[in-house]
């Protein structure tokens, strides 16, 4: 059961997946909820991405969460600017 929860999850996220690997995400801003719709890959809506993919290795050791959790996590990486900020 939890398999086909999980696949349809997956198939679900993998859509909101930019062609950069990064992934696209709801942002909710007080006083503000015409905000509330699919929009860019923010650094801060990354890192639930990552963790939940490490989550799924540590429950699984299936190695493509893994996989999937690094390229998250590279990503972020490339995407920090000189100053020691993120970009975007």
């Amino acid at each position: 059961m939890m398999d086909k929860a999980l696949s349809k999850q997956i198939k679900w996220l993998q859509t909101w997946k930019t062609s950069e690997g990064a992934y696209n995400g709801f942002v909710v801003h007080r006083h503000d909820l015409k905000r509330m719709f699919k929009i860019h890959d923010t650094p801060w809506s990354q890192g639930p991405i990552i963790v939940g993919y490490i989550n799924l290795y540590e429950h699984t050791r299936d190695p493509q969460w893994l996989n999937e959790a690094i390229a998250a996590a590279d990503l972020q990486c490339k995407r920090i600017s000189v100053t020691g900020e993120y970009i975007y």
